[in-house]
């Protein structure tokens, strides 16, 4: 018998923080205390016992960690779609045959606004080789099928390149 392996995908909390998910929660909260965000809150806050300010931050840093468990892929491929010169599409005879990528770049910062002026926390940037191509099979037609280029071409045929 085999056993599935699952493998998650790399999180927003992950890139910026690099460690595993019991980690991260010290993490942010290191970073919350380092940079005095309950204290420069204000308001009743300021006037929180040691073992207070402790319990604020610990639950702040919990929250931010979950708010941070975002599929990094799913959000490159959301960018990716919403951009118009990332891809570069490859047609044949009016319909859509394949997507081509280059490089990348992904920056991710986490940011608190406070009252006082913003605070960043932490911030990362990494480059990504997304050199690829993605073949859309018999792929989409591009133009209404009355405009004569609807024809699907045989299957292994090499789609030609327009720019």
């Amino acid at each position: 018998m085999t056993s599935a392996t699952t493998q998650t995908g790399l999180t927003v909390r992950t890139f910026l923080l690099g460690s595993g998910p019991e980690d991260d929660t010290t993490r942010i909260r290191q970073l919350l205390s380092e940079n005095d965000v309950v204290g420069r809150c204000g308001s009743d806050l300021t006037r929180l016992t040691q073992q207070g300010r402790e319990a604020a931050e610990e639950q702040l840093a919990s929250v931010t960690a979950g708010l941070l468990d975002l599929d990094l892929g799913d959000l490159l491929i959301y960018g990716w779609r919403t951009r118009e010169r990332l891809a570069a599409l490859v047609i044949r005879d009016g319909l859509l045959t394949a997507l081509k990528a280059g490089d990348g770049a992904v920056t991710c910062t986490l940011a608190l606004e406070m009252p006082g002026g913003d605070i960043e926390l932490v911030k990362q940037q990494r480059k990504f080789d997304l050199h690829l191509i993605i073949n859309i099979g018999h792929g989409i037609p591009l133009l209404p099928a009355d405009a004569g280029y609807g024809a699907r071409p045989a299957p292994g045929t090499p789609p030609s390149t327009a720019a």
